[in-house]
């Protein structure tokens, strides 16, 4: 059976297939994206006689751009990711995936659920950029101290470790202690932690490090500001700004 035909078949002859160039056919088979397109897929005939490639020709990637790039290197590891779970392939932008002929109805199934799977990042982006927020922080901090020892998740009153900061910069006589804010309720910790700080005379800066500032409701901006000396209102600001705060306080 030619592997048009077990393509044919395994849709229940609801395909149709164009012949793009010899040897090489776009397939229109009911399998969609999440928002309802069909997905593109095309399939020709590699080297050996015995085995197809199903591709994308770049169309996945170039759809998603429209409204979501893979502009980081964590949105491009997540993608990436989703490759390799999914195992297809991925090259200069092109998702394919090899397979021999009697096996190519699955996987042409294998093939579409790993491009859905990309094509919904778009939908899932705001969360995936919020669930690594931390990540980001943390590889803003290990590119920006240079010489500073610095420690994660630290307790600086060891009978009180419920006061944890997220990290603690050794500089000069004044530790700085860094809070990373996302969202309302780690606002009203970071709040607390600094200002039970403040009530044990302990020496410290206090910084914050915000996911977004202009997310947080008007009480929580209030609340914060006040126990904070320094804050960053997004991660662009602390990747720019962080930096040189360090060395200002280097060289107090």
């Amino acid at each position: 059976m030619d592997f048009l035909d077990s393509i044919r078949e395994g849709f229940n002859n609801r395909v149709d297939f164009k012949e793009k160039r010899p040897g090489v056919w776009s397939v229109r088979a009911p399998i969609y994206h999440e928002d309802g397109d069909m997905i593109d897929v095309f399939v020709e005939r590699t080297n050996g006689d015995d085995t197809v490639r199903l591709r994308d020709a770049g169309l996945t990637l170039m759809r998603l751009s429209y409204d979501y790039d893979l502009n980081t290197d964590n949105k491009r590891k997540i993608f990436q990711e989703i490759i390799l779970k999914n195992g297809v392939e991925e090259e200069d932008d092109e998702i394919f995936i090899d397979a021999k002929t009697e096996n190519v109805f699955p996987a042409m199934m294998q093939f579409a659920q790993a491009v859905a799977k990309v094509g919904s990042m778009r939908y899932f982006g705001r969360e995936v950029v919020r669930s690594l927020f931390y990540e980001q922080l943390d590889e803003i901090v290990a590119k920006s101290v240079k010489n500073v020892p610095y420690q994660k998740n630290v307790a600086p009153v060891p009978e009180r470790p419920e006061l944890e900061v997220d990290y603690r910069f050794e500089v000069n006589s004044k530790p700085i202690f860094l809070m990373a804010v996302r969202g309302s309720n780690k606002a009203k910790q970071a709040a607390i932690n600094f200002l039970e700080f403040r009530q044990l005379k302990l020496p410290y800066r206090a910084f914050v490090a915000h996911e977004n500032l202009g997310d947080l409701p008007k009480n929580d901006i209030t609340i914060v500001t006040r126990a904070a000396d320094k804050q960053f209102t997004d991660l662009d600001n602390f990747r720019t700004d962080f930096p040189r705060a360090l060395e200002a306080e280097l060289a107090n």
